[in-house]
């Protein structure tokens, strides 16, 4: 049971739960992820356009986003995702997609610091979101063996 909570806690913040956040610049936001180590924003979006923009032309797609979880996500990730609805990629791209042209961008992401990979919540809490995305993108470098972010 603990490992569930904690897996919808990673997965709700991963895939960007109302949460809110403020900061000048908004690839400076950094977290301490506790493994000695830290993971910023922009370690987060350059793992984004790394792993999940598979053709490379710098604009994030729903098909691309679906890809990506089935490529890194566990079954037990996908499934729980799927019925916390949070994982959906509608929700990913209402949280992230800023002009909601149907594409997430390198300029959609200063614009939703507060919803995309948020590192305080509404109440000023840490969501945990960045640390839960580096365990995304630590995965995807270990199958991808290169460097993501």
């Amino acid at each position: 049971m603990t490992k569930l909570i904690l897996l919808y806690f990673t997965l709700s913040c991963l895939l960007a739960l109302s949460c809110s956040t403020a900061a000048k610049d908004p690839t400076s936001i950094v977290d301490d992820c506790g493994d000695g180590k830290t993971f910023s924003r922009k370690n987060a979006i350059d793992c984004v356009f790394n792993v999940v923009d598979t053709d490379h032309n710098e604009r994030i797609t729903p098909k691309e986003i679906d890809d990506a979880k089935s490529a890194y996500l566990k079954w037990w990730e996908k499934t729980l995702s799927w019925i916390i609805g949070a994982a959906k990629t509608d929700n990913v791209m209402k949280k992230c997609d800023a002009n909601k042209d149907g594409f997430i961008t390198h300029t959609d992401f200063p614009k939703t610091q507060d919803t995309c990979m948020p590192l305080l919540n509404k109440e000023g809490k840490k969501t945990g979101a960045l640390c839960k995305f580096k365990s995304f993108c630590d995965r995807a470098a270990d199958k991808m063996k290169k460097t993501v972010y």
